[in-house]
């Protein structure tokens, strides 16, 4: 799992170690590629770089190959899920998102959209009580089933803000995205 922070350092958010070491899922980040780094010229780039080197370095499966971020690094996962779901099989979009097929997140050459569209699975995860990326989750989801986007799940985190998900809904979804996988 590649992971897009929305703060500058790479840690693994707090509660997940057990859930990814559970799933036998690798986990990468990198510094100072928080919210304030460029997108497209620092965020995507070396989460992409992640993940071409983990995958050199270790035995990784390419279909449990995912992308995730928490708020402004879940922006940057979805975009990053769209553009290469030839790297990425999925993402993991927790508390936020935008829509896509816009100026701001165009859509990719046909044979990666229909790859996207297909084959990709997504899972949005946020906090009711998360108002505005609450909602702009809901847009977002709404825009992939606008262009047929096959597998997306919404999970809400009941009475919850504005946080990283738990693990127990950490390993539901990765649960969920294997089963899909297979």
């Amino acid at each position: 799992m590649v992971f897009v922070p929305p703060w500058d350092g790479a840690a693994i958010p707090q509660g997940w170690a057990s859930a990814l070491d559970d799933a036998g899922i690798i986990f990468v980040a990198a510094n100072n590629s928080g919210n304030d780094a460029p997108v497209h010229v620092r965020r995507m780039p070396l989460a992409l770089i992640a993940a071409v080197n983990v995958m050199h370095r270790y035995q990784v499966d390419p279909s449990r190959a995912f992308v995730a971020g928490m708020s402004g690094g879940s922006r940057v996962a979805l975009r990053l899920a769209l553009a290469y779901p030839d790297v990425f099989v999925g993402a993991f979009l927790n508390s936020g998102s935008d829509p896509i097929g816009t100026t701001e997140i165009p859509l990719p050459p046909a044979d990666l959209f229909q790859k996207f569209q297909t084959s990709s699975r997504i899972y949005y995860v946020t906090g009711d009580l998360d108002r505005v990326p609450y909602n702009d989750d809901r847009a977002s989801a709404r825009s992939l089933a606008d262009f047929c986007v096959a597998n997306v799940q919404m999970v809400t985190m009941w009475g919850k803000a504005h946080v990283t998900a738990e693990e127990s809904v950490l390993s539901n979804v990765l649960d969920g995205m294997f089963k899909a996988a297979s």
